[in-house]
């Protein structure tokens, strides 16, 4: 462009005392947020956390379990009956504990074994089959102190007789 005395001027710079007309300064970019303190929350409460409520689940369960199986009960298998000389002999199985059983053949009536049950299966059964007499009676009974848990008869020639008796919410030591 030409001024008045016919020269060209430069347009590009401002006259003294004025700012330069540029952009304005853009905002800083955003700081970028790390990423790994979540990854490290995720990993606390998704599988941490949750394997420690196991583990602490598992060792009450684990206590418990231990407790019950020391946990003794006092039992007494009866068995009475009638029936003639060598015949009325009957013979008697029961169990002893968790899987042991014990038996007596030719068993004198009355008769009564007392019994502490231990371990985890708290279940007593009874069973006694009469011998060979067409006027046999036989009763099984368990008991727990004076109180009858479980009580059944039967008769006639070989007779066979259950008792059962689920003992986990009797009380014992």
């Amino acid at each position: 462009m030409k001024g008045s005395r016919g020269f060209m001027t430069y347009q590009g710079v401002p006259a003294p005392g004025y700012p330069n007309q540029g952009y304005p300064m853009q905002p800083p970019p955003p700081r970028k947020r790390k990423i790994w303190p979540w990854i490290v929350g995720a990993l606390l409460i998704f599988i941490v956390l949750p394997f420690a409520a196991c583990a602490a689940l598992v060792g009450t369960a684990a206590h418990e379990v231990d407790k019950e199986s020391k946990r003794t009960v006092d039992i007494t298998y009866e068995v009475t009956g009638s029936g003639e000389g060598t015949y009325a002999k009957p013979s008697v199985t029961y169990s002893t504990g968790d899987t042991g059983s014990g038996t007596a053949s030719s068993a004198e009536l009355p008769w009564s074994k007392n019994v502490t049950l231990t371990g985890l299966l708290k279940f007593a059964n009874l069973t006694a089959t009469a011998a060979d007499d067409d006027a046999a009676s036989i009763t099984c009974r368990i008991k727990q102190g004076d109180k009858v848990l479980a009580e059944n008869t039967a008769t006639g020639s070989l007779a066979f007789v259950t008792c059962n008796a689920d003992l986990s919410n009797l009380t014992g030591k």
